[in-house]
């Protein structure tokens, strides 16, 4: 397993204060082997963050970036496929598939990591992978709108890579599973928001990456820990009420 964690878009400290503490609990040192950053950090102390889950990170300029000297694209080998990543602020429409398909064909890469629209996005395109992990903070976009808390984990293998993507919703981390498959040197998927195969949210999260025990000195936080409502997406089903039983009617009067 050699796990990616893509994340971006944290816009500390101008538009959040922080990395979720929930997310924080959970993206401790001990299992991520690289760190893709879609750029937007805003703050040496988000780096900082980042540097210390790992020690291969690799971050591209953002739209906003007050320091470092980071490209605006990097393309590198992660198991068997070839991952290019962008922040997307030139891109026009933001967020718009086919001019990312486009810079993905010139990238040459299997699967293209861009940010900049604050949204979790997987999509399809010319038979190629697009991720998009979010915000991590949850930073709110120009115009004022607040985005929902993502970040995504990639395990990259040979043939395939399986994407698990975390949100935090009403305080509660939420988990789903996606599978690409490369086939001929490409990414097979569905063209969805929330493309490829996905599983059940409560075996997403029992599988996920972060769920699984750690040496004993990681101080994982298991997902396993987390109580049942916080691995379900859909609401609980409401049992019906059972039937009123009948009144027995009143005796005659004698």
């Amino acid at each position: 397993m050699v796990l990616a964690l893509c994340i971006g878009d944290l816009h500390v400290p101008f538009r959040a204060a922080d990395v979720p503490a929930e997310f924080r609990k959970l993206l401790v040192p001990g299992k991520i082997q690289h760190v893709l950053c879609t750029g937007d950090l805003c703050s040496k102390e988000a780096l900082d963050f980042l540097r210390s889950l790992c020690g291969d990170v690799h971050v591209v300029r953002g739209q906003y970036e007050l320091f470092g000297d980071f490209p605006s694209t990097k393309a590198l080998h992660i198991g068997g496929f070839k991952v290019g990543l962008m922040h997307g602020h030139h891109v026009a429409p933001w967020g718009d598939r086919i001019a990312l398909a486009a810079l993905q064909r010139k990238m040459d890469c299997d699967v293209l990591v861009s940010g900049h629209t604050h949204e979790f996005g997987a999509y399809k395109v010319d038979g190629r992978l697009l991720l998009n992990p979010g915000s991590a903070t949850g930073a709110f976009v120009s115009g004022g709108k607040q985005t929902e808390p993502t970040f995504c984990l990639v395990d990259f293998q040979e043939l395939k890579c399986v994407v698990f993507v975390y949100k935090l919703v009403n305080g509660e981390v939420k988990t789903e599973k996606m599978e690409f498959t490369k086939l001929r040197s490409s990414v097979s998927c569905e063209d969805t928001a929330g493309a490829g195969e996905k599983q059940p949210e409560a075996e997403a999260a029992a599988e996920s990456p972060l769920a699984q025990p750690a040496p004993p000195q990681e101080s994982f936080l298991s997902l396993a820990e987390q109580t049942a409502s916080q691995l379900q997406f859909s609401e609980p089903t409401l049992e019906a009420a059972p039937e009123p039983e009948p009144t027995p009617e009143a005796a005659p009067e004698p």
